[in-house]
């Protein structure tokens, strides 16, 4: 079983528990309502059975963000997570508005009985450990989906307290207890709320995770800085998840697949230490240690329009001309040096401080009379026309011959 069909099996029972339990304290409570003749019993087992509401929007929200990338979610659909997050915040909202609207309107009339306090304690005990239960699991997958309706859950147990205390304080002479835990519970779901509204936005605008998370995928990152120093990390939040796209400067004169396989490793390093990274994609940058350049960059707040050191630098290297040109080029300047010169598999280094041109010669293929120093001085002169290249090497085979297909 893959992550996301565990993920989609832990969801799936923890709701579907929640809901058969919310169905039948609903119906224990509207029992008891009718039977003692409580009213404020009977809209409290009304409340429990509106939760079954919210428990098929997660159940939806969650198989929806679960599905494969398409043609069309190319990068899959976590955000109907954080989407149906967001609805379930609002519904929070909503609720701690209705309990303090309604403590401060209406006036107690919950009178005691003892079928009713039993159904309160039953429900309050029972949604308090479905609640734990939920929550545990939310953490336990890093679903703030499942969080928030945990939360969700255990406003059922706190209506059910102002219900308990409005009938305690009736029975005892204070009913003012029930105005005062009704709009307490009402402040407190409503923080609850805007604080899952809040970061369910911030995920849906692309805000960065947490400086402490940051700081340890930083301190991943800087792992293997004998090899490899991350220059640039930027990271965003998707359903709790975090992406990261970050720049690696390593020694250029490594292969390709070497740099490949420091890229993987920094990546499998900061995935082992920090579970809530999905997905990173690494950008070599074939630059070398550059010490006297920042390690890492971070974007920061800034109104400044002018363009950094790095953009200036990018925008050079792509005025460069690509390999079919320069092969081109060279082809025709080094026309005469054809015979031993591999102009086919020329080296191209495109760094920072420009063009590296590297060549190889065989000089077993010289012509007769011909001596590498006389024609490394010919490459020389006939190369001068070539300004677009911060440098050209020629790299000799002392034994081997160009390959036929190469002449």
């Amino acid at each position: 079983m893959n992550k996301i069909e565990t993920e989609q099996e832990v969801a799936q029972k923890v709701t579907l528990i929640g809901s058969a339990l919310d169905a039948v304290l609903g119906v224990l409570k509207i029992i008891a309502a009718n039977l003692s003749g409580s009213q404020a019993l009977m809209a409290d087992g009304i409340h429990s059975l509106s939760d079954l509401f919210t428990d098929v929007l997660v159940l939806i929200s969650f198989k929806i963000s679960r599905q494969s990338p398409d043609k069309n979610h190319q990068f899959g659909h976590l955000r109907f997570e954080s989407l149906g997050n967001l609805i379930l915040g609002f519904i929070l909202l909503l609720v701690a508005i209705g309990i303090g609207l309604d403590a401060i309107l209406r006036s107690s009339q919950s009178h005691l009985t003892w079928l009713g306090v039993g159904s309160l304690l039953i429900t309050i005990i029972c949604k308090e450990v479905i609640f734990f239960y939920t929550k545990k699991a939310g953490d336990k997958i890093n679903s703030q989906l499942l969080i928030t309706n945990a939360w969700h859950s255990r406003t059922d147990s706190l209506s059910s307290l102002i219900v308990l205390i409005s009938m305690l304080g009736m029975y005892f002479g204070y009913a003012w207890l029930d105005k005062v835990a009704a709009i307490i519970v009402a402040l407190l779901i409503a923080k609850i709320a805007l604080s899952t509204i809040w970061k369910t936005l911030a995920e849906l605008i692309d805000t960065a995770p947490s400086k402490d998370t940051m700081k340890n995928i930083i301190s991943c990152a800087k792992s293997i800085e004998s090899q490899a120093i991350p220059s640039k990390i930027r990271a965003r939040t998707m359903a709790g998840k975090v992406y990261l796209d970050m720049r690696l400067r390593v020694d250029k004169r490594i292969s390709a697949s070497e740099g490949h396989f420091l890229g993987e490793k920094v990546a499998s390093k900061i995935k082992q230490h920090n579970p809530m990274v999905e997905d990173i994609l690494i950008h070599i940058d074939l630059n070398g240690f550059d010490r006297d350049e920042p390690e890492l960059e971070i974007p920061t707040d800034s109104s400044d329009k002018v363009k950094s050191h790095s953009e200036e630098t990018k925008d050079k290297i792509a005025k460069l001309p690509d390999r079919n040109q320069i092969q081109a080029d060279l082809g025709f300047l080094l026309r005469s040096h054809k015979h031993y010169l591999d102009l086919a598999n020329i080296k191209l280094d495109y760094l920072d401080t420009g063009l590296d041109i590297t060549l190889i010669a065989y000089a077993a293929s010289l012509n007769e009379g011909q001596n590498i120093q006389k024609c490394c001085a010919a490459i020389e002169m006939d190369s001068q026309s070539v300004r677009y290249a911060n440098s050209i090497k020629l790299l000799w085979d002392m034994q081997a011959a160009i390959p036929i297909s190469k002449q």
